[in-house]
């Protein structure tokens, strides 16, 4: 295990197997239209925070969204050109003037990194390496990760997300500070009217022990080799259902 995202912390949160097939088999889960659609809004969002137009960023969308969603498999009620029409008009809403964010001109867009986490009391360095992007980095120092939903979080979901944290130790490691704060950036998917809000938390000394102490637990499982099956919902759509034997 050369490195660790917080993608593949929240795969083997969800099901150790799943983990086993997707990165160690690399059996990788095919794309679905909530992921296209997301990854399609962030790439406009990314075209416009780094200088583009609001046009150039819904081109960027259009883009995206048509070349990634060639071939991908739709859910009952799932619709390609509804999810299109739905990204345009919540590109454009949200490029409005009275909804524009205040987080404008960032330090930093999409900004990759690769670290080592540090225990934010001793100090002492995980083993392993955590890598990631963080969607914007504020000139006064905020964290800020774009969100599209297709409801609004509540506030135990804000408090309880564990990214947030993951990040806020990454930003520790990377610049020898914390961040100011970490701002939830919500696009809210509706068909008819898009709602957008941003929310800004604060992440304490005891949220950053549990998430070093629950990556330390997670990295220490793998390299254990410590797969074992988690039964439940999400087995319903894992491509691995077929494979995953007791």
């Amino acid at each position: 295990m050369n490195y660790f995202s917080f993608s593949q912390l929240r795969c083997y949160e969800e099901c150790p197997r799943k983990y086993y097939f997707q990165y160690v088999l690399k059996r990788f889960e095919k794309k679905n239209l909530a992921m296209v659609f997301g990854s399609a809004i962030h790439s406009a969002l990314e075209t416009y925070y780094k200088g583009g137009t609001p046009e150039q960023a819904e081109e960027r969308f259009i883009s995206e969204f048509t070349k990634n969603s060639v071939g991908i498999k739709l859910k009952n009620g799932e619709n390609l050109e509804r999810g299109g029409k739905i990204g345009v008009k919540m590109l454009n809403e949200y490029f409005k003037p009275e909804n524009k964010p205040y987080f404008d001109k960032p330090k930093y867009v999409e900004y990759k990194f690769q670290t080592i986490l540090k225990h934010p009391i001793t100090q002492k360095e995980l083993d392993v390496p955590i890598k990631g992007v963080i969607d914007l980095i504020t000139n006064d120092g905020f964290i800020v990760d774009h969100k599209t939903s297709a409801s609004m979080w509540t506030l135990e979901m804000v408090e309880e997300d564990l990214q947030k944290v993951f990040y806020w130790l990454a930003f520790y490691s990377i610049f020898g500070v914390e961040p100011q704060g970490f701002i939830f950036n919500f696009l809210i998917k509706r068909v008819n009217e898009p709602k957008f809000d941003n929310q800004a938390v604060e992440v304490n000394k005891s949220q950053m022990l549990y998430c070093i102490d629950y990556v330390k637990f997670i990295t220490d499982e793998i390299k254990k080799e410590r797969f074992p099956r988690n039964i439940g919902k999400q087995c319903r759509y894992c491509p691995n259902r077929l494979l995953c034997l007791p």
